[in-house]
């Protein structure tokens, strides 16, 4: 059979050969002790730097936090402000009323004329004197076929509810 390559080596006899040996024996554990050194340093940096970076992650948690309550603040900030302007919305159509179904418009159709054909269309199709409506403006919203509703603005609301 082979013999292993320890086997093999020839131990030192000589004095001088022991210390060399011994000498190289230290000079691989000085070289492991600045590695395990070195690794030791590294270890100790990660740790530091790891810190920090819990306190900055702590930090935007915080931040994102806030801005998630500074959010939610604002959407209820807008949500208000989107119903009081429906409201206002729905006051200022409360004394208008939207008139489909009249002769299509000409290019040069004026307000009066507006006027003109829906007192006339109350007039003759709901049979209510229309010297009663007082009639603030009157004008056309347009379409594409040219047909376009008119919409009046009554001046009372109780001239509304009498018509």
């Amino acid at each position: 059979m082979f013999d292993s390559p320890r086997s093999l080596r020839t131990e030192p006899t000589d004095t001088n050969e022991i210390l060399v040996a011994i000498q190289q024996l230290g000079n691989r554990f000085d070289s492991g002790d600045t590695k395990i050194s070195n690794i030791d340093s590294n270890v100790q940096e990660m740790k530091a730097q790891n810190a920090l970076l819990q306190d900055q992650i702590k930090d935007l948690v915080s931040a994102n936090t806030k801005l998630k309550q500074e959010n939610d603040e604002l959407q209820k900030r807008l949500k208000t402000r989107e119903d009081k302007t429906e409201d206002v919305e729905a006051l200022s159509r409360r004394n208008s009323i939207l008139v489909h179904g009249l002769p299509p418009d000409n290019e040069q159709e004026t307000w009066d004329d507006c006027e003109k054909v829906v007192r006339k269309m109350i007039n003759s199709h709901l049979e209510i004197d229309d010297a009663r409506i007082q009639i603030d403006r009157a004008h056309r919203l347009h379409s594409n076929n040219g047909t376009g509703a008119i919409i009046v603005r009554i001046t009372h609301i109780g001239t509304k509810r009498t018509s």
